[in-house]
């Protein structure tokens, strides 16, 4: 059995790659015109990322603010994806016996036989 725990998820979130993420999703049920649309709203959303601390108003360069109420959705849409893209090839060896996540926090428990932790480590990073 092993534990993760993702480092700092939010403010490493790529905001580029969330968005074409997410406009890959879109297009897949929507038209190209409101998939627009609702990428241009979100590239706003996300450039929206400020944050107070001591009396100074701070505009992070990289990832997504986490208390804006759209993050935990935006972190769920790239963790899903990284899941069904890359941790896809690592699920259909059979190796990994569990898979579970909750937000940042992922346990899995996989075949001592074939895999080791160390592998399996230096594949999900």
């Amino acid at each position: 059995m092993l534990t993760y725990d993702i480092k700092d998820l939010y403010v490493n979130i790529p905001t580029k790659e969330i968005l074409r993420i997410t406009k890959s999703l879109l297009l897949k049920h929507n038209d190209a015109r409101t998939t627009k649309q609702i990428i241009t709203l979100l590239d706003v959303i996300l450039q929206q990322n400020y944050f107070s601390f001591e009396n100074h108003i701070y505009q992070p360069e990289t990832g997504i603010s986490m208390g804006s109420p759209i993050s935990s959705t935006i972190a769920e849409i790239f963790l899903q994806h990284m899941e069904n893209t890359l941790m896809k090839q690592l699920f259909d060896t059979k190796n990994v016996a569990f898979y579970t996540r909750y937000v940042d926090d992922i346990l899995l428990i996989y075949n001592a036989q074939h895999v080791t932790p160390e592998t399996i480590h230096n594949y999900i990073n």
